[in-house]
């Protein structure tokens, strides 16, 4: 039987020039002939990047010179050896993995400490604006989290239960051709202080989205430092942990954790 060990991801909001990517983005950066990279004085090595089906997967091994001992411990004998690196190479033994949910808008990293180098790398490799966010599930949190609201958008079906909103009950039929199969709402706001009304409302929604009246509810908002945070009910799963398979020498096999990662997400 195969070993395997835990491996975590966490999901977050990838923007690129303000929206969600686009093909033409993600196949840019398939085709990059750029697969070594630097950044904070780690060097990268791009080992995998490809579509697999609804997901666009990409994966890197990282590592450095330093810190660096003349003097390794050889754990049969107990005695210490000579290092037999050299200083000028590098061990690439920490695995970054990314994967794109091209259906719910979602980025799984596996690796919180690694945003800032995805960010970079795809501001180099496609010249575009990047930023990936975190993304909240819980409304207190985010609400705690925000100072001014920038947009809020949801949809609603057409349902009995839809229909006792009172955001819809003057908008029902009306251009006279019956009740509309959805009606989506898109309201920005600039940047509109927090009020106690708005949370209180803002939770009635939120409310109104967990009892199936509303549907794909988004907030944006930021603190007072500038710093952007989304909640997204689009993204079902915030953090998660799959077991996946690694070789002899303890590093996970990327070919397992691809296909388990989308079995996962897939809900297999």
């Amino acid at each position: 039987m195969s070993k395997t060990k835990q491996i975590v991801f966490d999901s977050f909001e990838l923007m690129v020039n303000r929206r969600e990517p686009d093909l033409d983005f993600l196949h840019a950066i398939i085709d990059s002939p750029k697969d070594f990279y630097e950044h904070n004085e780690l060097k990268y090595k791009r080992e995998q990047c490809s579509m697999e089906g609804s997901f666009f997967w990409i994966y890197f091994r990282c590592g450095n010179q330093y810190p660096y001992c003349d003097k390794v411990l050889n754990p049969i004998t107990k005695e210490e050896i000579e290092n037999p690196r050299d200083k000028s190479l590098v061990e690439l033994d920490t695995q970054i993995f990314l994967m794109y949910n091209i259906n719910d808008g979602s980025v799984y990293i596996n690796n919180l400490r690694k945003k800032s180098f995805f960010i970079s790398y795809f501001i180099e490799v496609t010249g575009m604006e990047i930023d990936i966010k975190n993304i909240y599930k819980n409304v207190d949190e985010f609400i705690q989290a925000i100072d001014t609201i920038n947009e809020i958008s949801f949809v609603t079906k057409r349902n009995l239960q839809s229909y006792d909103n009172d955001i819809f009950k003057d908008a029902i039929d009306v251009f006279g051709l019956g009740n509309p199969e959805q009606m989506r709402v898109e309201a920005s706001f600039g940047k509109a202080r927090k009020s106690e009304e708005f949370k209180e409302k803002f939770k009635k929604l939120f409310a109104d989205k967990e009892q199936g009246r509303v549907d794909k509810l988004i907030c944006v908002g930021r603190n007072d430092s500038g710093l952007e945070s989304i909640l997204n009910t689009n993204t079902l799963i915030s953090k998660f942990s799959i077991d996946s398979i690694v070789d002899e020498n303890n590093l996970f096999v990327p070919e397992d954790v691809l296909t388990t990662l989308i079995k996962r997400l897939e809900g297999n």
